[in-house]
């Protein structure tokens, strides 16, 4: 998975400058030289099958810019149909083609990469033809910075924003909370609590969020009483569960843990550390969200 979750683009022109772009940018990983990838033709002309074109790399690229809100099922037969009439169209272009590519703001998806797998025997084509999602495309502009500052300007600024709350937080990595049961465990029996959000954009997501944080704090509270059985404490999981689940459905992920945090009186006396239960609630698009078995493997492959 790509480590940030860029939103499609949704202007054809600019989904197709991005591409370019990007493949100039990947260059050719062996030589170390950029590409010359370019937009093949100019707009109101017949593209014949292909948007960009690198004669050094003997590469045709073809954008296709889709509706994402449509139903998947929907989305893979047109690019089926898409895909099909363009190869048709390329093969008969006098133009040397070694690859194929079709470069979609739709995800990733094994059955049309299975799909164009099998376009090369069944239409006895003389190139090869491959399928890039909006997941790969993404993991490969993360690595330019200038890419993203060119088409997505609001990473940078969520970056320093996000970095900026995790250090008010005093700690580098925050655990994704993925269960009701971990939100019981880590606000039960606490000295004190510390939520925090991303920026909210309507009164749906102030209500839902900051009912999410009342409820978590309260129910904390009790649990610290020590008046919940075993079977009230499973049942909270449940309901905690449900809390989660509204958060999630807004387009936030929610993270945290319990730390050990000093804690001063208001003399300025130190009351040593205490308990403290800290929830940090941000959109998934934030670019702070890393996903660490990738990271990982990246990781190992540097080595």
């Amino acid at each position: 998975m790509p480590k940030f979750q860029l939103p499609p683009l949704k202007d054809e022109k600019l989904f197709e400058e991005f591409t370019c772009d990007l493949f100039n940018a990947i260059g050719d990983e062996v030589k170390q030289r950029p590409g010359d990838y370019q937009i093949f033709g100019v707009k109101g002309q017949n593209q014949r099958g292909i948007d960009i074109y690198s004669s050094k790399r003997t590469t045709a690229i073809q954008c296709k810019l889709k509706d994402i809100r449509k139903k998947d099922e929907q989305i893979r037969q047109q690019l089926k149909v898409d895909i099909l009439t363009d190869v048709e169209k390329a093969r008969k272009l006098n133009l040397e083609i070694s690859r194929f590519i079709v470069a979609s703001t739709f995800r990733d998806d094994t059955l049309l990469q299975e799909f164009v797998h099998q376009l090369k025997a069944g239409l006895q084509l003389p190139f090869e033809v491959y399928y890039w999602g909006w997941d790969i495309l993404t993991r490969h502009a993360e690595q330019y910075s200038n890419i993203l500052t060119k088409y997505f300007p609001h990473v940078d600024e969520q970056q320093k924003q996000a970095s900026a709350n995790a250090n008010e937080f005093g700690f580098e990595v925050m655990h994704r909370i993925t269960s009701g049961k971990q939100l019981v465990d880590i606000v039960g029996a606490v000295h004190a609590y510390g939520f925090q959000n991303d920026e909210v954009e309507n009164e749906n997501e102030a209500e839902v969020i900051g009912y999410f944080f009342d409820n978590l704090k309260e129910y904390g509270e009790i649990i610290g009483m020590d008046i919940y059985e075993n079977s009230e404490r499973i049942k909270l999981g449940l309901t905690f569960n449900g809390y989660l689940k509204q958060v999630e459905e807004l387009g936030f992920l929610v993270f945290g843990g319990r730390q050990k945090q000093p804690m001063p009186s208001e003399s300025g006396k130190d009351l040593g550390k205490w308990d403290v239960a800290v929830i940090y609630v941000i959109r998934k698009t934030n670019p702070m969200v890393i996903n660490w078995e990738e990271f990982a493997k990246q990781q190992n492959g540097s080595k």
